[in-house]
């Protein structure tokens, strides 16, 4: 995931494939991101649809890996 890429960025990228409930992004003591986002998707099946579509696209000239966690990991 893009270093500089913001919550509104990802947002607007998934909010295509559903009703997201939360983005989040991790970030390092200083604020920077850490490569990496969560971002929840309130229907499976549209969790789904978005990973199938987004899993190696390039964003903001970097490819994004998408995938699916369990809850509580």
């Amino acid at each position: 995931m893009p270093f500089e890429v913001t919550e509104r960025a990802l947002y607007q990228l998934f909010v295509a494939f559903g009703c997201i409930t939360q983005v989040d992004i991790r970030r390092t003591r200083n604020g920077r991101s850490e490569g990496v986002a969560y971002v929840d998707i309130k229907k499976d099946y549209d969790g789904n649809t978005a990973i199938n579509k987004l899993d190696t696209i390039n964003f903001m000239n970097r490819f994004l890996r998408v995938y699916e966690i369990q809850n509580g990991s």
